[in-house]
């Protein structure tokens, strides 16, 4: 979570309060609009969505209950968190204020440290919890592809004992000219339910219909970074030369949040347990052979994610354009299986895989996504 990414609206009708607060949360990294009564900054909340609001209580016109009541009934507005900063010191208004689904309340005169502090922890919860609604819905896409895998499972076991039944009555049809009438019908019967069980499983594997949404990729890989940290040894880190301009694309959150995750386990899996994994960033056409391999467009332009292993691997990793299939050596199928997730999830969103070595013979794994 970077304080660049967030923004903070603060309401405040005293000018002063406002320049104080601004000047001092902008030397933190964040992103300040200001508001200086209550219907603006409700007007400021719907237009920008910010990522937490600093409230005051006392406004002429819409005050601040008000204005927490009316962001609290938009669907849009109702998760973004409210913390009061007011004069109204009383435990009757505190009570009202968390009734009304604020998460903090600050009493005038405040503390800057103590703001700062209180702002990091909302931003921390609600990042969290934004997290865990993402990998929620990534994690149901997953048991759907499960259940996928399943029925086709079911569908390829009794295609092979089909495949069986039909040998059986090819044996049959050589060795005896009695039964060629039988065997050739019932030989005619079991092609034709192989032929109906290869279209079901055609339609099982073909890709579904993915609901899209523009994604700011930076953030988007942020959060993965942050759930590879939880279960990863403390002896990787992993250095991101975060650039100041945010990319956007147009894709699956379920799909993307997975080409990000098998580049980075890889990378992991690299290292024997320890070392940094470097990741940078860059942006312009697609390199022309690979666009020309791929048949994309040359005048697109895209963001290139560049993900460099810990250390050198025993066995290169190998594209077989013929099988479409990634060779990483015989011990390393999950390297492999990751990268051919990686290539069809990018097929999907028209975008594009590259291997490369650097000069110390460490895999870097080029991410190409077409930007809005």
């Amino acid at each position: 979570m970077r304080p660049e990414n967030m923004t903070i609206l603060t309401v405040d009708d005293t000018p002063a309060n406002i320049r104080l607060l601004t000047h001092y949360l902008e030397k933190q990294g964040y992103r300040v609009i200001t508001a200086e009564d209550g219907f603006e900054g409700f007007k400021a909340a719907i237009q920008h969505h910010p990522d937490l609001v600093l409230l005051d209580v006392m406004m002429p016109g819409t005050d601040g209950y008000e204005v927490c009541e009316l962001l609290k009934a938009e669907e849009e507005t109702r998760d973004i968190p409210i913390m009061f900063l007011t004069a109204k010191a009383d435990v009757e208004d505190r009570v009202r204020g968390f009734e009304l689904g604020a998460v903090d309340y600050i009493t005038k005169p405040f503390n800057l440290v103590e703001i700062s502090t209180r702002v990091k922890t909302q931003l921390r919860l609600q990042h969290l919890e934004k997290l865990y609604r993402e990998h929620r819905k990534v994690l149901l896409d997953v048991h759907t592809l499960a259940s996928l895998g399943r029925s086709a499972g079911v569908v390829l076991e009794t295609f092979l004992k089909k495949t069986e039944a039909l040998q059986e009555h090819l044996q049959k049809l050589s060795s005896s000219e009695k039964g060629n009438t039988k065997a050739c019908s019932e030989i005619q019967a079991l092609v034709n339910e192989m032929f109906s069980m290869l279209s079901s499983l055609k339609a099982m594997v073909h890709p579904p219909a993915y609901e899209t949404e523009k994604v700011r990729i930076l953030d988007l890989l942020d959060h993965v970074i942050e759930l590879v940290y939880t279960f990863i040894p403390n002896t990787i880190r992993i250095n991101v030369d975060w650039p100041k301009q945010s990319w956007v694309v147009v894709g699956n959150m379920a799909l993307l949040h997975q080409i990000f995750l098998n580049a980075l386990m890889n990378a992991v899996e690299s290292g024997g347990g320890k070392g940094e994994i470097s990741i940078s960033f860059s942006e312009g056409p697609l390199p022309e052979a690979l666009a020309s391999a791929r048949s994309l467009d040359t005048s697109q332009s895209y963001i290139r994610i560049a993900v460099s292993d810990i250390a050198p691997r025993k066995e290169p990793v190998e594209f077989d354009p013929q099988s479409g299939w990634y060779h990483a050596g015989k011990n390393d199928l999950t390297t492999s299986i990751r990268l051919m997730a990686i290539h069809l999830a990018l097929q999907y969103h028209q975008g594009a895989l590259l291997l490369e070595k650097d000069e110390t013979g460490k895999m870097i794994t080029n991410i190409f996504l077409p930007l809005v």
